[in-house]
């Protein structure tokens, strides 16, 4: 199961991905990066995390502020691609 759900993810990140580097207007990139934020933002508490863990000595720390820096990426990306998506059709062209 969690091959699995690492095959959805990796295939609609490529898909959100792709429609971004193909859009040939403003408001498809806009939601295409909305849609890309919002799936993406989990990510944050893993990398974030085991950055901090691996390049620190003390690790219960490391990993306390790596959760909390993961949760503020998380958030502030999924805010993001929220406003992006709600917004996708009053782009502002480049």
């Amino acid at each position: 199961m969690k091959i699995f759900s690492i095959l959805v993810v990796t295939i609609v990140i490529s898909v959100a991905g792709l429609s971004t580097a193909h859009a040939h207007n403003a408001s498809a990139e806009k939601l295409a990066s909305g849609v890309q934020d919002i799936i993406t933002a989990p990510a944050g508490f893993f990398t974030h995390t085991s950055d901090r863990v691996n390049s620190s000595d003390d690790k219960i720390c490391a990993l306390f502020f790596g959760l909390v820096e993961g949760a503020d990426t998380a958030v502030s990306k999924t805010i993001t691609g929220v406003v992006n998506i709600l917004t996708f059709p009053f782009a502002s062209h480049r």
